[in-house]
């Protein structure tokens, strides 16, 4: 019953739209704080390639043969398979994002370029936040 029931597809539908919107909104804030002045709007525009652009081309491939992997020879799809792909790199991203000293730290908030985990001090580019 694909569309069953009707207003739990309306409510998740309505959900998506907010997460998606507030997902890229963050993401340009974030690459805005942390982008020196004289590269902020390369680095936006970079943000926005991979993100809008070559992340939607490889995000669908790779999911295509997700799904593949996870079809059996019935035509069957393991969805809970198939979703905890994602789910999966979503936790070892940001892992990984946090090891690198992407926010700082758990606890240790944010103020701008100093103090940010000092990811950004090693590479050279301290800059006033």
């Amino acid at each position: 019953a694909i569309g069953a029931p009707k207003w739990l597809v309306i409510a998740s539908l309505a959900l998506h739209g907010f997460c998606y919107v507030f997902f890229f909104v963050a993401e340009f804030i974030y690459v805005d704080k942390i982008a020196p002045p004289d590269i902020r709007a390369s680095a936006q525009s970079l943000i926005a390639i991979v993100a809008l652009g070559m992340g939607r081309a490889i995000g669908s491939v790779f999911a295509g043969k997700i799904q593949t992997a996870f079809t059996d020879t019935a035509g069957v799809v393991n969805w809970t398979n198939v979703f905890l792909v994602p789910c999966a790199l979503t936790v070892f991203c940001a892992v990984a994002f946090e090891a690198i000293g992407g926010t700082g730290g758990a606890g240790r908030g944010y103020n701008g370029i100093k103090g940010h985990g000092n990811f950004w001090q090693q590479k050279g580019l301290e800059v006033d936040g």
